[in-house]
């Protein structure tokens, strides 16, 4: 029990911390742990790219495509995800079947995006097209093996290590926090008139 809380914490802070090539490794990771050589995963080439594909399930059909930016703007979104699915029709249509969109937004995607994908898979079929966030990722990490987390996530404290943790452990800390000294608080000093509304902060 000890041991899944520290990795599903874990596991949630990676999500929510990784952004653009670091969340692209975030997702190669977890698949490739979940999955093994089952999942292909793919990198850009020289002047190549990646061709539109971010990893391929073999089994499932499935192509992947990663978008995971410091800001999820409307825009932008439709256009990768157009260019993106446009592209891997040219260079993997005869491949997969399947096209996930892998997105990093932690409350979900807006309509509109939603609605695009929507409508590719009615443009498009049979292929089928979806989106994965936070809870289906979770879903594919809840697979892997307990045993083979240390290496990407640490070595999770065990109940033994908890129940035999004693005043002697904690006493390192507390001495050390007792040899640093206490942050300074400066007293907070009045505004000038007139600061606040030359910055528009009135």
């Amino acid at each position: 029990m000890l041991q899944k809380a520290f990795y599903n914490e874990r596991f949630e802070n990676r999500f929510y911390c990784a952004k653009g090539i670091e969340f692209q490794s975030f997702f190669e990771r977890l698949m490739s742990l979940a999955y093994k050589e089952d999942f292909l995963a793919c990198r850009p080439w020289g002047n190549r790219g990646d061709k539109k594909n971010d990893g391929f399930l073999k089994s499932k059909r499935c192509l992947f495509q990663v978008y995971a930016p410091y800001e999820l703007s409307e825009k932008e979104a439709v256009k990768k995800i157009t260019e993106d699915f446009e592209g891997a029709k040219i260079h993997w249509g005869r491949y997969f079947s399947k096209w996930v969109f892998v997105h990093n937004a932690p409350n979900g995607l807006p309509p509109h995006i939603h609605q695009v994908l929507l409508n590719f898979e009615q443009e498009n079929e049979p292929i089928k097209i979806t989106s994965w966030g936070l809870e289906e990722l979770r879903t594919v990490f809840k697979t892997i093996n307990i045993s083979d987390l240390p290496p990407w996530l640490g070595y999770a404290p065990t109940e033994e290590a908890k129940n035999n943790l004693g005043f002697s452990d904690l006493k390192a800390v507390l001495d050390s926090i007792k040899s640093n000294p206490s942050p300074r608080f400066e007293p907070v000093r009045d505004v000038p008139m007139g600061k606040l509304e030359a910055n528009s902060l009135s």
